[in-house]
């Protein structure tokens, strides 16, 4: 699958322009093996004294409320994944 990164009003992530990811450290850690085949040697640094994604998550429900709505962040004329073909019931990792 291509991966194309594009920003809300639609202008693609340029080549020379860093991505800044934020994943929860039982990924980063090898947990599901997610990460494996992308895992640089020696692992991801991770900066401890950082909040914990799932903190994180936290504190954004509780000022919104305790509740998440969909209609609110998707709807079909903007929609946040656009795949030309429907993702296939398992996925292989290839090189």
């Amino acid at each position: 699958m291509r991966l194309d990164v594009t920003r809300s009003d639609g202008v693609p992530l340029g080549e020379d322009e860093t991505l800044t990811l934020a994943a929860n450290d039982y990924l980063l850690l090898g947990g599901g093996e997610i990460f494996t085949p992308i895992t640089p040697d020696g692992g991801y640094p991770l900066d401890v004294t950082q909040p914990r994604v799932r903190d994180l998550w936290v504190e954004w429900f509780k000022a919104r409320g305790g509740t998440i709505n969909a209609e609110a962040y998707m709807t079909p004329e903007q929609l946040r994944w656009h795949l030309p073909d429907p993702l296939p019931a398992d996925c292989l990792w290839q090189d």
